[in-house]
């Protein structure tokens, strides 16, 4: 079993450990080191990452979606799109983390055709789409339906404004 570590932004006051891990392709999160022994098979890659972060309602289920797609070949498209480079994952969970609060639903996870990943949410009346593309920051565009508005831009600058709006993913 081959361990990858991921630094990630630290979340204060979430949790007193350093880090958790988890198994790629598995809903196993949050474990120990021992406890990982009795959970992975020798082949199984395993994640480590902060462990309040692990533990987060989005994480896992992105974070495998995300690893999976490193799998795709080169043309997976049925035309040119590159690979999906590991790194590219690893930068844009890095991003999410720097973002997401820990009880935000988990998004859809994409490729796209220029080797990078997105993420994305169609609910409560918004359709948020987060584009990690190689080469350039990260790009968010925004449609909310009930006020009948749209916006679209870079990640950094838009943070609280995105944020804002995932808050509100839930509602009815």
């Amino acid at each position: 079993m081959s361990a990858r570590a991921i630094a990630f932004p630290p979340r204060r006051g979430l949790s007193d450990r350093d880090c958790g891990y988890f198994v790629l392709g598995t809903r196993a999160g949050d474990l120990s080191r021992t406890a990982i022994a009795a959970t992975a098979s020798p082949r199984s890659e395993l994640i480590e990452a902060d462990a309040a972060l692990t533990c987060s309602v989005w994480f896992l289920a992105t974070a495998n979606a995300m690893f999976s797609l490193v799998s795709l070949p080169a043309g997976w498209d049925s035309r040119s799109a590159p690979r999906i480079e590991r790194s590219m994952v690893e930068r844009a969970l890095r991003r999410l983390a720097g973002v997401l609060e820990s009880g935000t639903t988990a998004p859809a996870v994409v490729p796209t055709i220029s080797g990078g990943v997105q993420a994305e949410w169609h609910m409560g009346g918004l359709n948020i789409e987060i584009e990690f593309c190689p080469g350039r920051e990260a790009y968010v565009s925004l449609e909310d339906l009930r006020e009948g508005t749209e916006w679209e831009g870079e990640l950094y600058p838009n943070v609280n404004r995105l944020r804002a709006y995932l808050g509100r993913l839930g509602e009815v």
